[in-house]
């Protein structure tokens, strides 16, 4: 029997793409959408740039006017000095005009690192992939209007590829001693690749209870892109294992148990299980079945030990 699980390929490398100005998206890229590859660089969207474009060149007009007072204050410093030997300028009036100059050059530099913080908050506007690899999030869309540091995407880098699986308790036991796991594309069986396995959460979701596994894949093929589903494999074990649905289970003396039918007196008996592993919408039981029986799915809240019952083939 095959334990088998259905999870996604990610890169351990997760970058989150922030937007570094606040306003209204006006483009989002053909390129944002999900599983898209992309490079380093491309445009992923554009934020309304009517205000920042007028601060910049609001800031351009500033540098100007400061370039203008910086040279008519050199302009004034070097007449003064010429005329201050010939006793035609007081001490202070030089002073002054190199007090002038210098002050004129100080305003110039603060005007030009304002140009400079504009320009870059102009370009802010446009929002580049800051590496190569698949878009795994989307977040954003035309219209909405974001706030500075708010995330657009997610960009699964690329290279190493990981598949991640969410797994009970029991399992992830299991998965530690085995170190190595089958892997297939959901879509796409015949493509395999051997998974070894790279870490294990150390703590369980405390929303879902589940443990974290990552398998490395090395020699990947290229069709198990990053985003892809796939669909791994182990062998649980010789015995025979059933697979039935987690609404089937119930519990008897705090242990886990289903209601098998006996056919022969039309009667359910409370049977307890042995439960080998907990799949995302089933169960599979190594002890406490035996192929053939009817086992109820539906209800069990409902049902008591040893109540009547009629099977569909009877009605």
């Amino acid at each position: 029997m095959k334990k088998r699980e259905s999870r996604s390929l990610w890169r351990w490398i997760c970058v989150r793409v922030l937007s570094l100005a606040a306003g209204s998206v006006v483009l989002i890229a053909l390129c944002m959408w999900l599983r898209f590859a992309l490079l380093d660089a491309w445009v992923l969207a554009e934020l309304d740039d009517t205000d920042l474009r007028n601060q910049y060149r609001s800031a351009q007009a500033a540098v100007q006017e400061a370039e203008a007072s910086a040279r008519l204050a050199e302009i004034n410093l070097r007449r003064m000095t010429l005329l201050a030997p010939q006793g035609a300028v007081a001490r202070v009036q030089l002073d002054e005009a190199r007090t002038n100059r210098d002050t004129a050059t100080a305003k110039l530099q603060s005007a030009q690192a304002d140009l400079s913080s504009a320009a870059d908050r102009l370009g802010y506007a446009r929002l580049l992939s800051p590496v190569t690899g698949v878009v795994t999030t989307v977040s954003a869309g035309p219209g909405q209007v974001v706030t500075t540091g708010q995330e657009i995407l997610r960009v699964a880098q690329s290279g190493a590829r990981d598949a991640v699986f969410s797994v009970p308790g029991a399992l992830a036991d299991t998965l530690k001693q085995q170190q190595t796991l089958t892997l297939r594309m959901a879509d796409n069986p015949s493509v395999s690749v051997t998974g070894t396995l790279r870490d294990i959460s150390p703590q369980a979701d405390t929303q879902t209870r589940t443990w974290r596994v990552r398998y490395d894949l090395e020699n990947a093929p290229a069709v198990m892109a990053m985003g892809a589903t796939v669909t791994g494999s182990l062998p649980l074990g010789g015995s025979e294992v059933f697979q039935v649905p987690a609404s089937a289970l119930t519990r008897k003396e705090q242990k886990p148990a289903v209601f098998v039918v006996d056919t022969g007196k039309n009667r359910l008996r409370l049977t307890p299980v042995d439960i080998a592993a907990y799949m995302t919408d089933s169960v599979l039981i190594r002890k406490g079945l035996t192929a053939g029986e009817q086992v109820v799915t539906a209800g069990v809240s409902q049902l008591r030990d040893g109540e009547n019952v009629l099977t569909e083939n009877q009605k």
